[in-house]
């Protein structure tokens, strides 16, 4: 068997081309409803976008890159399409990027006349304010009238004025929501520092949640909020101040939403954004708490009871100041001083730090299950998904102490990997990203090797057949006696030489990986998780292939 056909008939397999296509198609849905591309409401019953519906997105979104592409700081090289009806890993890079929560993306260095000019910055600005759900609720590429009202109100809470500081702060959600818990008067607001809400306890136990106020933890917590808060919450609790009378507050409803979208970048919290505090919300607290317990020692104390108390019935109150203050903040001392690209890199180097290889199989077991249960219903997913850069800064602590501990054992490892998976369920989402952008590199780097390439020439009848045999040497078909396509050829070839020489190391070492791996039903997620480390190794700048030839 050939090495193309190994790799066809173990990683290139139908089933896992399907599978990873569903998973783009779900990325590519999620990054062109976020900056309004197409409209989707995940949090009822229109789920999906079909393809044309895709096509029309992804077309207006290119003709505005193309437009004001310079005014961007690096470019797109289309390193070929996933689908023709789909974005390419670059464009989903891009706009990633763009409608990134975490700072990655800093529009505030753009002065507000050029955001306006930009339908695409237009599109961002629009999408970090109408997540806030306070604000604009549609996304389009042209600015509200309303915006200045709407960024002055945000800085009259912040205790900020300028607009190129709201605007940054819009693009960190970390930073807006520490800069508004930090404050002690909040003009034109009813909001006393803690979220008054409604849960149902019985939903709450049936999600596994055991949960126990303890009114001398909650109360040790107050002073993290002004003593006028403390004061209302006596007067709630005591009925002489409404339960219901902040519910319309817009702060409240702001910080509301603020608890969801922070926990909702961590991975831990899938719900819809709203701004109601349901069980979901308090779950995803609760993994968090058990992740802090089992990464930074229980010795730390932490509990649920610090953050929230039953005021009776269903009714609750959860001092976020202390969850944006004082919990959260332990994620940035948690994390390790070992950088982490990828997930796939850190389960890469677990799997070769066990010695047995009945145990390596084990552990890619787990990981196997937990990929297929993400594959089997794709399309069901009702809210949007994220895990970002905070995500994986939060889960390097994890893979550090499990390197430490492995010698602990197998099973430690084992059940390790699956709470990890259920502190922060975009963790396997991201896993699954990470090796469905492997796959496609794989398939297009075979595709680039093995397959023939046909050059013609525009106004005669002449073309040119040329692949490449193992040893990387042209062998060319000439039909024809275009001297412009000859030269064209020639053109080409040099370029892809220069290219070769580039990825030459690459191929050779994915090859050996698949020689290696690549038999039995683990093979390719050992493929995978190779490639991506291969990947954020630098050792492949796969830009400079634009595989634009015809097949």
């Amino acid at each position: 068997m050939s090495i193309q056909e190994i790799f066809r008939s173990e990683f290139l397999k139908p089933e896992t081309e399907v599978n990873f296509t569903a998973i783009h198609k779900l990325e590519c849905e999620e990054v062109l409803d976020n900056l309004g591309y197409i409209e989707l409401d995940r949090n009822s019953g229109k789920q999906t976008a079909s393809f044309e519906q895709l096509e029309e997105g992804i077309s207006l979104f290119r003709q505005e890159y193309d437009l004001y592409k310079l005014d961007f700081h690096k470019s797109i090289d289309r390193f070929g399409t996933f689908k023709s009806h789909l974005l390419s890993e670059e464009e989903l890079d891009f706009l990633h990027e763009l409608s990134s929560l975490e700072g990655e993306f800093e529009l505030h260095h753009y002065p507000l006349k050029k955001i306006g000019q930009n339908p695409i910055l237009s599109r961002v600005l629009n999408w970090r304010l109408g997540i806030l759900s306070i604000f604009n609720k549609s996304i389009t590429n042209q600015l509200s009238n309303d915006l200045t009202k709407h960024l002055n109100l945000l800085g009259s809470w912040c205790n900020i004025s300028g607009h190129e500081q709201i605007i940054e702060l819009l693009g960190n959600m970390e930073d807006l929501s520490m800069a508004i818990a930090k404050q002690d008067f909040y003009p034109g607001s009813d909001y006393r520092h803690l979220i008054y809400f409604k849960n149902s306890y019985r939903k709450l136990k049936d999600k596994g949640v055991k949960f126990t106020s303890n009114k001398k933890r909650f109360v040790s917590r107050l002073p993290f909020i002004p003593k006028e808060s403390q004061n209302t919450l006596n007067l709630v609790r005591k009925k002489k101040v409404p339960f219901d009378s902040f519910q319309n507050d817009q702060l409240h409803q702001l910080m509301t939403r603020l608890v969801q979208i922070r926990l909702w970048l961590l991975g831990n919290y899938q719900g819809k954004l709203d701004n109601d505090l349901g069980p979901l919300s308090i779950t995803g607290i609760h993994s968090l708490i058990s992740y802090i317990h089992e990464s930074y020692g229980g010795k730390q104390g932490y509990k649920m009871s610090d953050l929230l108390m039953r005021l009776g019935n269903d009714k609750w109150v959860l001092n976020v100041n202390y969850l944006f203050k004082a919990l959260l903040p332990v994620l940035v001392r948690m994390e390790s001083d070992k950088k982490m690209e990828t997930i796939s890199e850190e389960f890469s180097t677990i799997i070769n730090k066990l010695e047995k290889e009945e145990d390596k199989k084990e552990v890619l077991k787990v990981i196997d299950q937990q990929i297929k249960t993400e594959f089997e219903s794709p399309s069901n997913r009702k809210s949007k998904t994220r895990g970002g850069k905070r995500l994986l800064r939060s889960i390097g602590r994890f893979f550090k102490r499990i390197g430490d501990f492995i010698k602990d054992g197998i099973k430690w490892v084992i059940e390790s990997i699956k709470n990890l998976f259920k502190w922060f369920k975009n963790g396997i989402k991201i896993l699954v990203r990470e090796l469905k952008k492997a796959f496609h590199m794989a398939k297009t780097a075979l595709s680039f090797f093995f397959s023939k390439r046909i050059v013609k020439s525009q106004n005669t009848n002449s073309q040119l057949i040329t692949d490449y045999d193992f040893n990387f040497d042209s062998l060319t078909t000439v039909i024809g006696t275009d001297k412009e396509l000859i030269e064209e050829h020639i053109r080409k070839n040099r370029w892809i030489t220069n290219a070769l020489e580039e990825v030459s190391e690459f191929l050779g070492a994915i090859i050996s990986i698949a020689i290696k791996i690549a038999k039995g039903p683990m093979g390719w997620i050992q493929l995978g998780i190779e490639v991506i480390k291969y990947l954020v190794d630098n050792k492949f700048h796969y830009n400079r292939l634009s595989l634009d030839l015809d097949h």
